[in-house]
């Protein structure tokens, strides 16, 4: 799983509580370094979130063990999970009571 820093976290997904997840393809060469990234599958699949963005960015620092030192293909899912969980403002309207 690929890991990030609190400042990776999208801006506008974490302003609205957005959690998601990114399925990352990656081609890994003989050093472990990521040289090509291809995003699979996102969740949710709202670009605007940038989600898919932020994984890429964070992929291509990953670092890998590459015993064979062959270049190989890796699958990975890179998590996007608010520490501090809080409901989003609301949006307008009222509730009637």
């Amino acid at each position: 799983m690929g890991d990030y820093s609190d400042n990776d976290y999208p801006v506008e997904a974490k302003r609205l509580g957005i959690e998601g997840y990114v399925l990352v393809n990656a081609t890994v060469d003989e050093e472990g370094r990521v040289t090509y990234v291809q995003v699979v599958e996102q969740a949710p699949a709202d670009e605007s979130y940038r989600f898919g963005e932020t994984a890429t960015r964070v992929a291509r620092t990953m670092r890998f063990s590459n015993p064979r030192r062959q270049p190989t293909q890796v699958k990975f899912m890179v998590k996007f999970e608010l520490k501090d969980k809080h409901t989003p403002p609301p949006t307008g309207g009222s509730n009637g009571g």
